[in-house]
């Protein structure tokens, strides 16, 4: 059996922790929500904290013959957002939810047992509870459309061109579930079986059926219609959103977003703990607070450049800004600059 390799690297008060199994096969538990966006496989997302980091998120990757396939689990409520690989299509199965996530590209809620399927260079914009876990399929984009020529011809044309958002039914959720079991049994009895190379084949072939014979019974299913209230105070939050990253430095008031978004004072804070479990000044804060630490990260120390960029973001208040700042990613943000 391949021993495994285990390099811990850690930056700052955020640890890193690689498991190589195999050359094919690696298992990664992080701390810091920016580090696990970007090992995702292709992708180029942010990963916004929504309230203080708890506990180590972690990501295993399996390197397919064709494709790859990742299984994430999510210790923190996070916001993501970006694009999803450039050359493939990628299908999100969520094996675990313990409250409502949001996906703002489909406008709908999602938990246990709900598939989202991107083109390729889709934007992805999706709000996951702590806890939250999912198994990921990455397809390169021919092999998907001649898998889908082959078992799901009649793929609506909609679906290909914009992807969509589908709650499976419970037949095709237990094959899934049943496949990623016993993928897990084989992992307990035999750490090294996927180093075997037909052991990979096998096991992608699998992938690959499920996962689309996944799609096929949610188009046969049907797809439930949202109620307007909730397509609104989705579109509702986008303008918000929107507005807050066009106004980065400038003073905020919750009346400033009632206006833009059209709801009451009662209505906009509901709809903020709703959609994202936070008050409305929390979210604009923290929105603030990671655009100040990526911009941290991407310069060179200075003096005075922590303060500069501070009020850049709209923090006149130092002294506040960075106990918000140590509440949020357990460290200061001179520790920020140090190790960056």
């Amino acid at each position: 059996m391949r021993k495994m390799r285990v390099d811990q690297l850690a930056l700052s008060n955020s640890l890193a922790i690689m498991e190589v199994v195999n050359p094919c096969h690696f298992r990664l538990a992080v701390s810091d929500p920016e580090q696990f966006a970007e090992a995702i496989r292709g992708s180029r997302l942010e990963a916004r904290l929504l309230a203080k980091a708890s506990g180590v998120s972690q990501l295993e990757r399996i390197h397919l013959p064709r494709t790859c396939f990742d299984t994430a689990r999510i210790s923190s409520p996070l916001l993501f957002s970006g694009e999803v690989a450039e050359d493939c299509f990628t299908l999100i199965f969520v094996t675990a939810c313990p409250r409502d996530g949001h996906s703002f590209n489909f406008s709908t809620r999602h938990g246990t047992g709900y598939i989202a399927f991107f083109q390729p260079r889709a934007v992805l914009d999706a709000m996951t509870p702590a806890g939250y876990a999912n198994a990921t399929l990455t397809v390169p984009e021919k092999l998907f459309r001649q898998e889908i020529r082959h078992r799901f011809p009649e793929i609506p044309d909609e679906w290909l061109k914009r992807g969509a958002g589908l709650r499976i039914p419970d037949s095709a959720n237990r094959k899934l579930a049943l496949l990623l079991a016993g993928r897990r049994e084989m992992d307990q009895s035999n750490s090294a079986w996927l180093a075997d190379s037909m052991a990979r084949v096998h096991f992608e072939e699998d992938l690959l059926e499920v996962f689309i014979d996944a799609l096929r019974e949610a188009h046969l299913a049907g797809t439930p219609t949202q109620s307007p209230l909730r397509l609104r105070r989705y579109e509702a939050m986008r303008r918000i959103r929107d507005h807050i990253a066009d106004h980065r430095g400038s003073p905020l008031r919750i009346n400033d977003l009632c206006q833009v978004s059209g709801m009451s004072r009662r209505g906009l804070e509901y709809a903020f703990k709703d959609l994202f479990g936070v008050p409305a000044n929390a979210f604009v804060r923290g929105h603030r607070l990671h655009g100040v630490r990526r911009s941290l990260q991407a310069s060179e120390p200075a003096p005075g450049r922590i303060k500069q960029v501070a009020l850049e973001w709209g923090f006149w208040h130092l002294g506040h800004f960075t106990k918000n700042y140590r509440d949020l990613f357990g460290e200061p943000p001179s520790e920020t600059v140090r190790h960056h």
